[in-house]
């Protein structure tokens, strides 16, 4: 299977395939909570409708992204949630002690 950067064309970069999906899955919930609020505010029935189709579009790409992840093991949702604050810190830790060559 190839990896996200080459489905991009992005063969030459830094970024590993678990941080491009975490952005994506960043993007993808912003637009949901944008077209979220834009629906609940639209002032006629027709742009209800039609923010409420984008948000169930982005919602169900959220949900495969969401998945990917999971299945890839970049996530672990399901574990216990001490253990998932555990594993925060250390992967915090490891960013802020490595060398970082901008």
């Amino acid at each position: 299977m190839r990896s996200i950067k080459e489905v991009l064309g992005q063969k030459a970069t830094n970024l590993s395939d678990q941080t491009i999906a975490n952005n994506a899955l960043a993007a993808k919930t912003a637009s949901a909570n944008a077209y979220l609020v834009a629906t609940l505010k639209a002032a006629t029935p027709e742009l209800k409708q039609m923010f409420s189709a984008n948000l169930t579009q982005v919602v169900g790409e959220h949900t495969a992204l969401s998945q990917l992840i999971a299945n890839k093991g970049w996530a672990t949702p399901y574990e216990h949630p001490q253990k998932l604050l555990f594993q925060t810190l250390n992967e915090s830790q490891e960013i802020l002690n490595s060398d970082i060559s901008w």
